[in-house]
């Protein structure tokens, strides 16, 4: 291991974003990668370790743990994460400013944090609920307030949340053949920003820390191309040679739906039908800096696999 290179702690590096992130520092030569897990024996931990990765643990909610990890470290990646929805508001908050405050104590040259907008703000009080969002957001707001030299990332909609999720879709019998649905609580018309977050958001934060003059005090938005649900239904269906549709939940429906029924999903899901996404989340930014990025349809025959039900 080369002692020279600047260190990177990425938090959470055994996770999907900050995964991408450790894999693609460590793709380019140019730093020492310092994966912060709880599970030092995990398979993800394993094999960043195999690459050259330093494996340290680290509990986000243990300052001390913190302090430790990110000693010498010239740059740090994270995100703050809770179950969805969230069980218990108010954890991100707390994670967010730990790392933020061990970063101001390391000295750390550029953070790079994965936010989210306060919707809540952005709708004048109407949806509240959006925990995931907001608490990002207030993280945001106290990494500025300390003056750290930060960089802000903001992720579109994980195209794998269409082919992973167990609740995405179901299936149908018409006439004697087989059909799915690919199910959603608002109109199909309604359009939604993808991302490609392993294939492409560890390259757009890798670019970020190498191009630290250029980065510091931007946010960029990590989405490839707005698309309908109807849309991607049709992609879908093309990648998989099955009839899949989307469809609009009914009240009653959404009222029994194990994550739509949620007060977090259900704001979530309307806010953006209702206002759309904020006018400084743009593509040509996007594009611009990081050059071109995954499309839905290039996702889908690159993963090969949609979780249809049996």
């Amino acid at each position: 291991m080369d002692d020279t290179k600047p260190i990177i702690a990425v938090v959470g590096a055994t996770g999907l974003q900050g995964g991408s992130v450790a894999n693609a520092l460590l793709d380019t030569g140019r730093f020492t990668v310092r994966a912060l897990t709880r599970t030092l024996d995990s398979d993800a931990a394993l094999a960043l370790a195999d690459r050259g990765a330093q494996v340290v643990q680290a509990d986000v909610y243990r300052p001390d743990d913190l302090n430790a990890a990110l000693a010498g470290a010239y740059g740090v990646f994270f995100t703050t994460f809770s179950d969805f929805p969230s069980k218990q508001p108010g954890l991100e908050v707390c994670q967010g400013k730990n790392v933020a405050d061990a970063a101001q104590r390391a000295g750390v040259k550029h953070v790079v944090f994965s936010t989210l907008p306060d919707l809540r703000q952005l709708s004048s009080g109407k949806y509240s609920h959006v925990h995931h969002f907001n608490e990002k957001a207030e993280v945001a707001a106290y990494i500025k307030s300390l003056g750290l030299p930060a960089t802000f990332m903001v992720y579109g909609y994980y195209m794998t949340n269409v082919t992973a999720s167990p609740f995405a879709y179901r299936k149908v019998a018409v006439g004697d053949t087989e059909e799915y649905e690919f199910l959603v609580p608002v109109p199909v018309s309604s359009v939604t920003a993808v991302a490609d977050t392993v294939g492409d958001g560890g390259r757009c934060v890798a670019h970020c820390l190498m191009n630290r003059e250029e980065t510091v005090g931007q946010e960029y938005f990590v989405a490839t191309e707005f698309l309908t649900y109807e849309e991607m239904a049709r992609e879908l269906a093309q990648a998989t040679g099955k009839v899949i549709r989307a469809v609009q939940l009914s009240p009653e429906e959404i009222s029994q739906h194990p994550v739509f029924r949620t007060d977090e999903a259900r704001d979530m899901f309307n806010f953006f039908h209702e206002f759309g996404y904020p006018a400084e989340l743009n593509l040509d930014k996007t594009a611009n800096t990081f050059g071109k990025l995954t499309t839905f349809r290039e996702f889908l025959k690159r993963e090969k696999h949609v979780a249809l039900p049996q």
